[in-house]
């Protein structure tokens, strides 16, 4: 059987869930909140 890959992009991802694409960047990579902690993003917490 062969083989499928699928691949999107970080701004069809945000399309599809109906957030700016720059909203989806920070819920993959993390920020820092108001007090100064980090919050841990998807990508840190899979890893």
């Amino acid at each position: 059987m062969a083989e499928l890959e699928c691949l999107l992009s970080t701004l069809e991802v945000a399309d599809m869930l109906d957030i700016e694409h720059w909203q989806l960047l920070r819920k993959l990579d993390g920020r820092t909140g108001v007090n100064g902690k980090h919050i841990k993003g998807y990508a840190m917490s899979f890893s």
